[in-house]
């Protein structure tokens, strides 16, 4: 078995540094390598680049290392992985990473030995295939035998002829820019998140800025970028926030959103591409490995959440809608002043439970519009995809729903929550 995984790499080394691709390309992933309690801080990653590089640069195997795996997982899926050391855990894993084949590994301290042990594991049949282990005096002694034990564990002799070191290394596809043409750039993409609608030049203006910074030769230059992003972020961010909460459509909304979430794109693979950036420099330093020259995850088009499609959401989205024809009526009343009209929308008085003063509220909106304040419901396709799930939860237990609205001026805009339920057989305020 071990030696067949020779025909089950994504790539082969053969001849003299000639690449053969195989008919049907396969994905290796490797996690990390698991370190228990005793052993430094900083061994695990160490050894995991240390057995990323023994299998490109003596088997010709192109896996997907730690930092891959993680910009693939979700945030639970990435603790998981943090304490991931059996193979059951590994193969539960695999499916989330689409990896045909895992090299796994731990790294543990018994006295004065160290004890590093490798798996292959077949993540189609959820299964390991073949161990190895090796016993260090020292940790020093991986950077020797991380090889051998490599070659161990998948049953074969080297077959890279030149590691990719000795390669020639291809030219950037450009030069990177300076400071200040790289932050007129994020100016540029940040403007078209905030003023005009989605498009894929979003996307194409991401991996740009993204891969200038791959090319980027000093940590000083890097860092300098990076913060153009980072001191427009919070504005952004609460700028696309305001811009879901004012839109009047289901088409407003869904685009706002989307834009919203390609910042958050950009956020996410920055911080991705900060640590991978550091460490490759790190590596270069100490000469265990060689910086970053491409990008270690792909620019795809920013997704928004769906909303789940369950029963129980359907039938919260009939009770919001049917709800807020109530809330509506109550903000009519308010803009007419008429206080009567307004309190006669609210279920009976119960004293014993803690709520604002129907009165108070209806003052309060009188206060609004008198200041200039536009006021209305918020449409449906308005609110997050997790808000309208967790109050659908809420709705099934305790039957009532969580009415919406906003308060709008010029570009301000703020949202409130009130409690609805039924009342002899109508929509009532409950809470506001």
């Amino acid at each position: 078995m071990r030696k067949a995984i020779g025909l089950l790499i994504t790539v082969l080394l053969i001849g003299f540094g000639v690449w053969v691709a195989p008919a049907k390309e396969l994905r290796v992933v490797v996690p990390g390598v698991h370190a228990y309690p005793g052993v430094p801080a900083g061994t695990s990653d160490v050894l995991s680049d240390l057995l990323l590089d023994s299998l490109l640069s003596r088997h010709g195997i192109r896996a997907l290392g730690p930092s891959d795996a993680r910009a693939m997982l979700s945030a639970e899926q990435q603790k998981q992985l943090l304490g991931c050391k059996d193979e059951s855990c590994m193969t539960e894993l695999a499916g989330a990473l689409g990896a045909d084949w895992l090299i796994a590994g731990t790294v543990g301290k018994l006295e004065d030995l160290y004890v590093v042990s490798l798996q292959l594991i077949d993540a189609r049949k959820a299964r390991v295939t073949a161990r190895a282990t090796a016993k260090l005096k020292s940790l020093k002694e991986a950077t020797e035998k991380m090889g051998g034990l490599t070659d161990k564990l998948l049953g074969q002799k080297p077959r890279a002829r030149i590691t990719p070191a000795l390669k020639q290394q291809p030219e950037p596809k450009r030069e990177p820019m300076d400071v200040r043409a790289f932050c007129r750039q994020i100016k540029t993409y940040k403007t078209q998140i905030e003023e005009k609608a989605y498009s894929d030049t979003l996307v194409e203006q991401r991996h740009a800025l993204l891969e200038d910074l791959v090319y980027t030769p000093f940590q000083r230059q890097f860092d300098q970028k990076r913060s153009c992003f980072w001191s427009n972020s919070g504005y952004v961010v609460g700028h696309m926030r305001r811009a879901v909460r004012r839109s009047n459509t289901e088409a407003e909304a869904q685009d706002a959103k989307r834009r919203l979430h390609e910042w958050f794109e950009f956020t996410e693979q920055l911080r991705l591409l900060e640590e991978v950036y550091v460490r490759g420099l790190e590596m270069e330093k100490n000469g265990t490995g060689t910086r970053l020259d491409a990008l270690p995850f792909a620019v795809n088009p920013a997704t928004v959440p769906l909303l789940e499609n369950s029963q129980r959401v359907r039938t919260y989205r009939e009770a919001y809608l049917q709800a807020q024809k109530t809330l509506t009526t109550a903000l009519q009343k308010a803009k007419k002043n008429d206080k009567n009209g307004f309190l006669g929308l609210f279920t009976p008085d119960d004293p014993k439970r803690s709520r604002t003063s129907p009165k108070y509220a209806f003052d309060n909106l009188r206060s609004s519009l008198k200041s200039g304040y536009k006021l209305s419901t918020c449409p449906y396709p308005t609110l997050r995809a997790g808000a309208i799930e967790r109050a659908a939860a809420k709705y099934e237990k305790k039957g009532k729903v969580e009415g919406c609205w906003r308060k709008i001026k010029a570009d301000w805009v703020s949202t409130d929550t009130v409690w609805m339920k039924q009342h002899e057989g109508k929509w009532k305020i409950d809470r506001w």
